[in-house]
């Protein structure tokens, strides 16, 4: 999307670490932190590396806040909120959807 954008870019979507309860909020922190989150894909989903849900269809395990470098490299602003009630003070651990809004201006 900042490829062919030229004025900004907007994306609204889950938070994948900020969604369950927050013990396991941290467990996933941590695992996202280590770098082992594929990894964590790869044996929740056996192999597939995908899921299904019935509302979704076929969907991957995703976070809108795995875009934000990308935004920044080309944007120089870039402002973050959440779209429902947030679980503390820290988006990326308490949020289970954000958005996100990068602009030249």
């Amino acid at each position: 999307m900042t490829r062919v954008a030229r004025k900004g870019v907007m994306i609204s979507d889950n938070n994948n670490i900020g969604e369950c309860g927050s013990p396991l909020r941290l467990v996933k922190f941590a695992i996202k932190s280590l770098v082992l989150w594929p990894a964590s894909v790869y044996f929740e989903t056996r192999g597939k590396m995908y899921k299904w849900s019935e509302g979704d269809g076929v969907f991957y395990s995703f976070s809108a806040l795995d875009c934000v470098d990308a935004m920044k490299d080309k944007f120089p602003m870039v402002h973050y909120m959440n779209t429902v009630p947030s679980n503390g003070l820290d988006l990326y651990r308490g949020a289970t959807h954000v958005r996100i809004f990068a602009c030249k201006e």
